[in-house]
């Protein structure tokens, strides 16, 4: 008898619990702060309501990017101190892995959301291999709160829907979980008014796992409620100045146009050992067609966008053999894309040989950083006016 009381005890101590944590999850989805804006966190990207209540204010711009968001944000230089009491409000959505298709579920399921909305897409001229965004890295980064909100957009077009169902069972193909997943998903959205309830059920259940997930991992990690500082003008001039400076000290000491603690710790040793070949990148990726569906996604949700195209280290990629009309061929074929969509396009290419402009390889920082945050902030200001 005392087992069966102590076990019903604690059945609604859970219960008491479990229900707590709903009741605060459904009230305390974070609220905007900077910290949570520029927050890289998974249980952030695949938080439809939470993703929602972030971008809901008149100044949220959401940011779709990869590794770069990441980058560079312990430094003056990356967004999270860049637009620290701004009157701009950043939501980056993204991390490494992410690329075109994770985003153009993402985006079409905050359609409602977004419409008439500013919203980025940084994009990498690493992500244009063969096959486009690997199999891994989609089923790390899938969402099935946001898949099935995507699917019930009815906003979409057919055609758009049945690209993404497409590559989605495509990338999952040798994931049985996920495919599994995705199959149930779809079947239940396309199924008809007799499915009708068990798809709200499997929704709300979805809803529910990611909405607790944020709110938990948000409530522990001190990022709830937030207060905003005295709103401040953003000197770009000054961080300018700022990062050449920093540069001086800290990426003057090699011929690759990075840092120089990230060349001596991560490429000196390649290089002597010739342990790097020629990367190969292509015109006709698939990623160029899942970049053309994020397009496709926004202009049917009317989202304004703007297409951030990052630059190649150009003397990198030179000791690469990967040599400057290749390179050309891969940004060409995105600005086409760009102005196919009449989207806003701010091309960074140039700045392949740039100073002070690289971390690595291919991530931005110091001047790098500051030049692809001022296109976004001239990007929101120019909507804005």
């Amino acid at each position: 008898m005392k087992n069966i009381k102590a076990f019903l005890t604690a059945f609604v101590l859970f219960l008491l619990t479990a229900a707590g944590i709903h009741a605060a999850a459904a009230k305390g989805l974070p609220r905007y702060n900077i910290r949570i804006g520029t927050w890289i966190e998974p249980s952030k990207f695949v938080c439809t309501n939470g993703l929602a209540q972030l971008l809901g204010g008149e100044n949220a711009v959401a940011v779709f990017g990869s590794s770069e968001l990441r980058h560079g944000q312990n430094t003056e230089f990356g967004g999270n101190s860049i637009f620290r009491d701004s009157d701009m409000d950043p939501v980056y959505i993204g991390q490494a892995g992410y690329q075109s298709l994770t985003h153009a579920i993402t985006a079409g399921a905050l359609g409602e959301t977004l419409s008439g909305k500013k919203a980025v897409i940084i994009v990498s001229p690493q992500w244009f291999k063969d096959g486009g965004v690997k199999k891994s890295a989609f089923g790390s980064s899938f969402s099935e709160d946001a898949f099935l909100t995507f699917l019930k957009n009815d906003k979409l077009s057919g055609e758009t829907k049945q690209y993404v169902i497409e590559r989605a069972r495509e990338l999952a193909a040798d994931n049985s979980a996920l495919l599994e997943k995705i199959e149930t998903d779809i079947e239940l959205c396309e199924g008809g008014i007799h499915k009708e309830g068990m798809s709200r059920l499997r929704e709300f259940l979805v809803k529910e796992r990611t909405d607790t997930g944020l709110f938990l991992k948000a409530w522990a990690g001190g990022k709830l409620n937030q207060e905003k500082g005295q709103q401040r003008e953003i000197d770009w001039d000054a961080l300018y100045v700022e990062a050449v400076e920093s540069g001086k000290k800290i990426a003057d000491n090699n011929a690759y146009g990075m840092l120089d603690a990230v060349y001596e710790n991560q490429y000196r040793d390649l290089i002597e050992g010739d342990g790097v070949k020629k990367p190969a990148y292509r015109v006709d990726s698939k990623e160029f067609e899942d970049l053309e569906c994020f397009l496709k996604v926004c202009t049917e949700n009317k989202i304004n966008v703007l297409l951030v195209m990052l630059p190649f280290n150009g003397y990198w990629y030179d000791y690469l053999e990967l040599d400057k009309t290749e390179r050309e061929a891969l940004y060409d074929r995105t600005k086409e894309l760009a102005k196919a969509f009449g989207v806003s396009y701010a091309d960074l290419s140039p700045n392949e040989y740039e100073p002070y402009y690289f971390e690595d390889n291919s991530h931005p920082a110091l001047k790098g950083l500051v030049d692809m945050n001022e296109q976004i902030y001239r990007f929101y200001k120019e909507l804005e006016e």
